[in-house]
C-alpha cells in the first residue's frame, strides 16, 4: 500500500498525459506538434489540437508520460523509500501543455549546519530539492536542477546553491541518458554540504572579502552596460553589502561570501523593489548573471581564496 501511494504522486497529471502526433506543414522541415484531447461529450470523438510548430530536431518527441516515467525510475532506483515517501511533488505546466515542470522537495534529505562564534551557536538546515524542466516545443532544453534551491518560478528564475544538468533537444536526445545523469542527486547534495560546512567554519575579514570582490568583478562585466569605474564600484559595493547581510546571520565566513554571490544571481538590486512582476522583464539578464556567478565559484580566484581561508578559525 505504501509503495502505491509513493508512486502515485510521481505520475504525470491527467491533463498532461496526452499522446502526441506530428504532421507536416506547408513549410519544408516544419511540423505541427499536436496533442490528442479526449472529448467527454456523449458519443464525442477525441480531437488533435496543435500545441506548437517545431523544426526537424523536435519532430520525433516522446510524450510526457514516457519521459517522466524514465525520470521516476531513476529516482526510485537510487533513493530510499523514506525519502520518496516524504517527498513533496508538484507539477506545473505551461504553453498549452508543451512545457511540464516536476518540482520535488525532499525534506528528509537534509543537512544541519552549525557555526560556533564567540557569542553564541548559530545553526540552519538545508534540504534537497530537484526540479526537472521539460518542453516539447523547444522553449527549454532538458534541464535538471538539484541542490539547495531557495525558490524557483515559472519564468525559470531561480535562487540558491545548486548543480544543473542541461541537454539540448535534438533527434538524438535520449531520456535514459538524461535520467542517468541525475541518479546520484542525494550523494551530490551531501557532498556539497560537507564542502559548505567547511566554508561555514572558515572565517574571513572584511578587507579580504573586499579584495576578493575587486579581483573578480573587473573581469566579469555584464554585456548590456558600459565597463566604467563607476559601474564596477557599484557592483563591488552591491556584493559586499550582500555579504554583510549574510554575515549577520551566518558569521564572517567563506559561507557568507558564497551566499552573497549566489544571492546576487537573482536578488538584485537590494534597494526596495515593490513590483515583483518586473522580474519577468529582466529574465534574460538574470540568466546571464546566474551563469556568471557559477563561473565565479569555479574560477581560480575563488578557489585560491577558499584554499587560503579554509581552516582559519575565529
Amino acid at each position: 500500500m505504501q509503495t502505491q501511494d509513493v508512486t502515485a504522486k510521481w505520475n504525470v497529471p491527467d491533463e498532461y498525459a496526452f499522446n502526441l502526433d506530428i504532421v507536416e506543414t506547408q513549410v519544408p522541415n516544419k511540423y505541427y506538434l499536436r496533442k490528442l484531447v479526449p472529448s467527454y461529450a456523449p458519443n464525442g470523438l477525441s480531437n488533435w489540437h496543435p500545441i506548437a510548430v517545431v523544426g526537424k530536431g523536435l519532430s520525433n518527441p516522446i510524450n510526457h508520460v514516457d519521459y517522466f516515467r524514465t525520470v521516476k525510475q531513476s529516482f526510485f532506483s537510487n533513493m530510499d523509500i523514506e525519502e520518496l515517501d516524504s517527498a513533496q511533488v508538484t507539477w506545473n505546466g505551461a504553453n498549452n501543455g508543451a512545457v511540464l515542470i516536476l518540482d520535488v522537495r525532499f525534506p528528509n534529505t537534509n543537512q544541519l549546519f552549525r557555526l560556533k562564534s564567540k557569542e553564541n551557536m548559530v545553526s540552519w538546515r538545508k534540504s534537497l530539492r530537484t526540479i526537472i524542466v521539460r518542453s516539447l516545443d523547444g522553449t527549454f532544453s532538458n534541464v535538471a536542477l538539484h541542490g539547495d534551491i531557495d525558490w524557483f518560478c515559472m519564468n525559470t528564475l531561480i535562487s540558491g546553491n545548486f548543480d544543473s544538468v542541461k541537454i539540448r533537444n535534438s533527434r538524438s536526445f535520449s531520456v535514459h541518458n538524461f535520467a542517468d545523469k541525475i541518479k546520484d542527486v542525494t550523494y551530490k547534495f551531501y557532498k556539497q554540504c560537507e564542502i559548505e560546512q567547511e566554508y561555514a567554519n572558515a572565517y574571513v575579514t572584511d578587507l579580504s572579502v573586499q579584495k576578493l570582490i575587486k579581483d573578480i568583478y573587473p573581469n566579469t562585466n555584464e554585456e548590456d552596460i558600459t565597463s566604467s569605474e563607476e559601474v564596477l564600484k557599484r557592483k563591488q559595493q552591491t556584493i559586499f553589502d550582500a555579504y554583510k547581510l549574510e554575515a549577520k546571520d551566518r558569521g564572517n565566513t567563506v559561507y557568507s561570501v558564497m551566499s552573497a554571490f549566489t544571492r546576487d544571481s537573482t536578488h538584485r538590486p537590494f534597494r526596495n523593489t515593490k513590483q515583483v512582476s518586473k522580474w519577468n522583464t529582466v529574465n534574460a539578464k538574470q540568466h546571464k548573471r546566474e551563469r556568471q556567478v557559477q563561473n565565479i565559484l569555479q574560477s581560480d580566484v575563488w578557489k585560491n581564496f577558499v584554499h587560503q581561508k579554509v581552516g582559519v578559525v575565529q
